[in-house]
């Protein structure tokens, strides 16, 4: 047989990898094995087909160096050239070093190994968990800092120290005195005055100012018949038809611009000569 050239693809499975960076403090719960894939060709380009035995190797170094693991997978099947292997089945990996750089090589059958070495990378949850390695003590409460609500409150009620009205970040003095609506408030603690919830007695007895539930009184209403005496004055440029009646005791009861428009009391003069009539009456 011709000598043959192989082509190697890796791909490193994220659960595998990380089985072996914690396979000393996770021994029970993730497997030491690592998933490895590849493709492999001859020299024409031509997939393999077959069972293969397949040799494993890692190095702690790109070239030359030292093997510091190894496996051989016997018949292992070549589907177009393709095969999936578990790293470490024949061989633990818990020996491995993997705070050390190193590389791996492939040899199929009784071929030299395939260079160049493949040197081992991390993946980033691996890297994450990184800091969990160095740890070299158990996590304490003690090295918990903060304050923190306990897991259950002992005494219960006024003993426990707790200031309930913090809970949700507001205090009983941001509430309204009446703002109980439970029934349970003594009536001497509520401030201001508020319409009783019934009239008794009702009529004149009640103490009620019926005049003054719409902000009015009845003062304000004239009495039926009546007459008033109105007068026509003119308007000062830049004053309201109010306040030049307001000077004479009166009311303004409409203006009349110099071009016969209707202007509202509250308007100012708009001109400069005092063609600007008001109405004024009491």
């Amino acid at each position: 047989m011709s000598k043959l050239v192989y082509r190697i693809a890796m791909t490193w499975g994220v659960v595998g990898l990380l089985g072996v960076l914690f396979a000393q403090p996770l021994a029970a719960e993730i497997p030491h094995l690592v998933r490895y894939q590849g493709q492999a060709v001859d020299q024409q380009g031509v997939a393999l087909e077959g069972p293969y035995a397949l040799t494993f190797r890692l190095y702690d170094a790109e070239t030359n160096g030292q093997v510091v693991w190894q496996e051989i997978q016997p018949n292992i099947p070549l589907s177009r050239g393709h095969f999936a292997v578990f790293l470490g089945q024949v061989t633990s990996l818990a020996s491995v070093d993997w705070s050390e750089p190193c590389w791996l090589t492939v040899q199929i059958g009784t071929d030299p190994e395939l260079l160049p070495r493949q040197r081992i990378v991390s993946v980033p949850l691996a890297i994450r968990a990184e800091a969990a390695e160095r740890l070299t003590t158990p996590i304490t409460t003690s090295m918990v800092t903060g304050t923190f609500a306990p897991s259950v409150i002992s005494p219960q009620g006024s003993g426990s120290g707790l200031d309930a009205d913090t809970v949700d970040g507001k205090r009983v003095s941001d509430l309204l005195n009446r703002a109980n609506h439970t029934g349970t408030q003594s009536t001497s603690t509520i401030t201001g005055t508020f319409p009783p919830l019934s009239i008794n007695p009702q009529g004149s007895g009640s103490g009620l100012d019926a005049d003054l539930l719409d902000g009015r009184d009845a003062t304000g209403f004239a009495s039926q018949p009546h007459e008033h005496q109105c007068l026509t004055l003119n308007l000062q440029a830049g004053r309201t038809g109010a306040s030049a009646c307001q000077d004479d005791g009166r009311w303004c009861v409409v203006a009349f611009g110099e071009n016969g428009q209707h202007l509202s009391c509250s308007d100012k003069n708009p001109f400069l000569s005092s063609s600007v009539f008001v109405v004024c009456c009491r």
